[in-house]
């Protein structure tokens, strides 16, 4: 007799929070969660939390057949330039193939690293688009409220 695979039921989300309940005058705090024996400021059960991590969102537009070349400029030259800076955690570069449009997400391990690395991020960020013929659009800041890492 066959009997058919068991199915879990869905994990059923909590309600969102009103926006009254939500203290919207002050930044979020980062959420990290990540393995045991990854550092952290603080202890929540197997999960992490860091404080106030930080993102600059750098938007660059060019060709679409330059995607791969400012990746590789990414890779070669501009993740390397960024890990020597204080504060430097990560760096995630998104694209549109069919846009050209490509997104760097850098983070930061605090609000002061990362406005302490303005004038050298603006700087590479500039030579990054001239390199692969295109130009910054748009930068944005933002406090990180989850990164999870399973």
């Amino acid at each position: 007799m066959r009997t058919s695979p068991k199915r879990s039921s869905p994990k059923l989300l909590p309600p969102k929070p009103s926006r009254d309940a939500l203290d919207l005058s002050r930044c979020h705090h980062a959420l990290v969660a990540e393995s045991e024996d990854s550092p952290s400021n603080e202890r929540v059960g197997k999960e992490h939390t860091e404080r106030a991590m930080h993102a600059r969102v750098s938007k660059l537009e060019g060709l679409p057949e330059q995607v791969d070349e400012l990746g590789r400029i990414a890779t070669e030259w501009l993740a390397p330039s960024l890990s020597e800076m204080e504060g430097f955690h990560a760096i995630l570069a998104l694209a549109d193939r069919h846009s050209g449009k490509v997104e760097l997400v850098t983070l930061w391990e605090s609000e002061q690293a990362m406005h302490q690395s303005e004038q050298d991020a603006d700087q590479l960020r500039s030579a990054t688009a001239r390199a692969a013929g295109g130009e910054v659009a748009e930068v944005e800041r933002y406090e990180v409220v989850l990164l999870h890492r399973s």
